[in-house]
């Protein structure tokens, strides 16, 4: 039976980059879920698969030689994969609305804020221009832009970064849709700036019952905001379920890499754990499993062999290391 309370349902995304007769597998067989009212985190460094994974949900792919080569998106009842190209501009924004990580590159220079909220709600909701401009000044206000009605008629290298990013939000939020999906949102802001910028999308998951998906490498942001979270690495999940089970115990250990390099204040820490060498090109993965090279435990089966997926204390882990600690404890 169908659970209405699920919003975004992946089963087994594949997606590929061609380049001639290569192919890169940027996101190799994921599945998650994101519920009403919640926050999903996916974590990662640079070049794991996030926004990958964020583009083919939105299917932004079209203009770069990528493309979903497997698996299913289910939005509310409808497969995404299935509806026309036409169907899902009307999807985007309305329904599920993105919010990218560097609003100046995001936001179009030669036009005004408040015709880039208004054109979106004329293209939706199909009112006057008059009538957009003023729900444009209410969002404005809902994401806490001072002088809203004076910023309406500026453009965005007039405004400060942090006031860009609330634009982009606004932007998402203009036909109050039912997921959004923050693709490091707060990177290029500076620090006081990024904590307002967390606790004004939480407010909004509680004023609008949103589902929020976020993305970000900061294993802090993901303690501090999310419900779920899902660790990739190198296009593959490493760990997936609820986010203070798998901060309290991570299982998996590119998992318990990434949480050893957040410096904490309750330790003498002289220097924190780096997690040695960088995630390989999607051109030239390794055989087995994809963190094996980085890896301190890694055994000749993890370096031949793909791990499968196995579920433990409610979370999901990829990782033989793992099954065997599992096994050895019940």
């Amino acid at each position: 039976m169908e659970d209405k309370n699920i919003v975004l349902e992946v089963e087994h995304l594949k997606t590929s980059f061609f380049y001639g007769k290569k192919e890169g597998k940027a996101v190799d067989d994921i599945s998650f879920k994101v519920k009403k009212g919640e926050i999903l985190g996916i974590v990662g460094e640079s070049g794991s698969g996030k926004s990958v994974t964020a583009m083919s949900v939105m299917k932004l792919l079209g203009n770069t030689k990528g493309r979903v080569v497997g698996g299913s998106i289910n939005f509310m009842g409808r497969d995404l994969l299935a509806v026309s190209d036409k169907e899902m501009r009307q999807i985007r924004g309305k329904h599920i609305a993105m919010v990218f990580q560097e609003p100046m590159t995001s936001l179009n220079p030669v036009l005004t804020v408040g015709e880039q909220i208004a054109e979106t709600i004329v293209v939706h909701e199909k009112v006057s221009k008059k009538e957009a401009l003023a729900r444009a000044k209410e969002l404005l206000d809902t994401v806490q832009i001072p002088l809203a009605e004076k910023r309406l008629g500026e453009y965005p290298h007039e405004l400060s970064g942090g006031m860009r990013q609330r634009v982009m939000i606004a932007m998402g939020l203009c036909c109050n849709p039912d997921l959004i999906i923050a693709d490091e949102p707060t990177t290029a802001l500076d620090v006081t700036i990024q904590m307002q910028i967390l606790e004004l999308f939480k407010k909004l998951r509680e004023q609008y019952e949103l589902s929020i998906i976020l993305i970000t490498h900061d294993m802090g942001v993901i303690a501090e905001m999310t419900d779920r979270v899902m660790v990739m690495y190198a296009g593959c999940m490493a760990e997936y379920g609820d986010t203070a089970t798998i901060l309290k115990n991570p299982r998996h250990p590119y998992t318990k890499a990434l949480m050893k390099a957040i410096p904490r204040l309750d330790e003498k820490q002289e220097y924190l754990d780096a997690i040695p060498g960088v995630i390989p090109s999607i051109f030239n993965l390794p055989e087995g499993c994809r963190f094996h090279p980085r890896c301190r435990l890694a055994t000749e089966r993890c370096r031949k062999e793909r791990p499968d997926a196995f579920t433990v204390d409610g979370r999901t882990v990829c990782c033989f290391k793992a099954f065997e600690e599992v096994k050895e404890s019940l």
